[in-house]
């Protein structure tokens, strides 16, 4: 972005930012584009990134700004900023929320006629429809002919490419991405009881054991009653998230693929087994809320606010809101080493959205190029992200920093809600992560974060890669609902003993294996060589 551009840009936002009331906060994380990677993947020719001369018009269909009294229909420093960058003027045709904005998008897509150039963030749409109904184009070829920085992002992040990459290999849309890394789910405990009884954070599976003990018999909240919960869950679901870990097995996607490619459903491989004998031993001794498989978040909250529990599992960002109640210390810690003396934690991208362009668009070149700049140049994913430099953000040491006006505003504005009504966090496609999260959050939960990832590996993105028709239906007959019902009724029975998991073992995963679990499997299969052939693996 051009320094006189951006100096515009800031005179007219500080001439003309009134930033009073309350806006609606929608509490998306906002971040910093992602990290450069390595990737294999070999599209073709490279594209070519020619300026456009003459303006372009687009009409682009969107929800509006979150923050209500910033509307984009208005201009805000960063929509302005994508257009005098790529010099495209926008026509908006915007919903102010959600719901109409989906039932906009019902309407204009079933009228099939007079459709906007660029449908963004279109919920509850399949593309695959879309496209066969001749509504949308394919955007390949226009990542292979103007998508410059889409092309480059793609061949660093070829686990996107395959995740975007229809089966026939068409791409449809351009999704809106949060990063898998950061502040995600993770294991929370009482410091405070540690220290109560001088402890040390568990290092170990073992360790871990020998802490929910003595939380169990020191009476840390020192009230003279048996009534800590060393543990609690909400619902035996949330089990197959950070626990498994210390086993080097992952759940929690319903399936995983080995280092050889070979997909798994790990609830009926040995080290799952393991996992349950493990949360048997926890449950039998008093350890795990005996209340665990029915416990709701309400309840979960109630015990956490009244000083009864002293770990749980769940997202890292409710750390500020335990750490609200008066006298508790709560801390994220990572997934202790299991019997191998390993672990890890896992990462999956989420993709939310689906961004078009439409058969009606009379310029597709000149309207990816638009989407080209926004999403994925550098200029463009720094805008999205920290909005405008000098107001918003600050170079320091070469890294970009949010300022006090976002960090501690004048007015009272959130975070989210400042950058919001400079037009950051927008809603036209973007590639966030967290930077926002790592701001604001403190130095030893951006310790934390920063180890788990240094242990962390990809996961199978059963749930994100695209599946054929054919895969759809055969997946919705084969069962598998029913299977994951049985799955999770069992792992309650083994962790609370009603079925003992040596004895009954062979009989449960036969039974699942007679449900028709490998048919599923042969599906998810096929998924993920699919992926892999997308992003150019061997």
């Amino acid at each position: 972005m051009k320094k006189k551009l951006l100096s515009f840009l800031l005179a007219g936002t500080m001439a003309g930012l009134t930033l009073t009331g309350c806006g609606n906060d929608n509490g998306n994380d906002t971040g910093t584009p992602a990290a450069e990677g390595s990737g294999t993947q070999q599209v073709s020719s490279s594209p070519e990134e020619t300026p456009q001369e003459e303006p372009v018009t687009l009409r682009i269909a969107s929800m509006d700004n979150p923050y209500a009294p910033k509307s984009y229909a208005n201009g805000t420093p960063v929509t302005d900023a994508l257009q005098e960058a790529t010099n495209v003027k926008i026509e908006w045709e915007l919903s102010p929320d959600a719901q109409q904005y989906e039932t906009y998008t019902q309407t204009i897509l079933s009228a099939a006629e007079d459709m906007p150039d660029i449908m963004t963030s279109v919920y509850g749409q399949d593309p695959r429809n879309l496209y066969e109904a001749g509504l949308i184009v394919d955007l390949k070829p226009l990542i292979d002919s103007v998508g410059v920085h889409t092309k480059k992002y793609l061949e660093e992040h070829p686990d996107i490419l395959g995740m975007i990459t229809e089966p026939d290999g068409t791409i449809l849309s351009i999704p809106t991405i949060q990063d898998g890394e950061n502040f995600g789910h993770g294991l929370m405990i009482r410091k405070d009881w540690l220290d109560k009884l001088n402890l040390e954070v568990p290092a170990t599976s073992d360790e871990l054991l020998e802490v929910l003990r003595a939380f169990r018999d020191g009476d840390p909240n020192g009230n003279g009653e048996a009534d800590e919960i060393p543990c609690t869950i909400t619902g035996t679901y949330n089990l197959d998230f950070s626990w498994p870990y210390m086993f080097k097995i992952s759940p929690g996607r319903d399936f995983d693929a080995d280092p050889d490619g070979k997909v798994v459903y790990p609830p009926i491989e040995d080290s799952y087994k393991d996992f349950l004998k493990y949360m048997n031993t926890m449950y039998s001794e008093g350890l795990l809320d005996s209340m665990f498989s029915t416990r709701s978040s309400e309840d979960w909250n109630t015990l956490i606010n009244t000083d009864k529990v002293g770990m749980v599992q769940g997202w890292v960002t409710n750390l500020p809101t335990f750490n609200a109640n008066e006298g508790q210390e709560w801390i994220a810690i990572n997934v202790p080493a299991g019997p191998d003396g390993t672990s890890f934690s896992v990462s999956v991208p989420t993709i939310t959205g689906k961004n078009f362009i439409t058969k009606d668009c009379k310029n597709p070149e000149e309207a990816f190029r638009f989407l080209d700049y926004v999403w994925a140049s550098d200029e463009g994913r720094m805008l999205a992200v920290y909005g405008i430099e000098g107001l918003t953000y600050e170079m320091v040491d070469g890294k970009p920093q949010f300022t006090d006006y976002v960090l501690n505003n004048p007015d009272g504005l959130s975070t989210t809600e400042v950058l919001n009504s400079v037009g950051a966090n927008h809603k036209l496609p973007r590639i966030s992560d967290a930077s926002l999260a790592q701001a604001t959050a403190t130095e030893e939960m951006n310790a934390w974060n920063e180890a788990n990832k240094a242990m962390m590996r990809k996961c199978f993105p059963s749930f994100e890669i695209i599946m054929t028709p054919e895969e759809t239906t055969a997946k919705a007959e084969s069962g598998f609902s029913d299977i994951w019902t049985y799955k999770e009724e069992m792992k309650a029975r083994f962790i609370m003993g009603k079925d003992d998991i040596d004895g009954y073992w062979d009989t449960y995963v036969q039974q699942i294996k007679e449900m028709g679990i490998d048919e599923v499997i042969a599906i998810e299969q096929a998924k993920y060589d699919r992926f892999l052939e997308a992003q150019g693996a061997e």
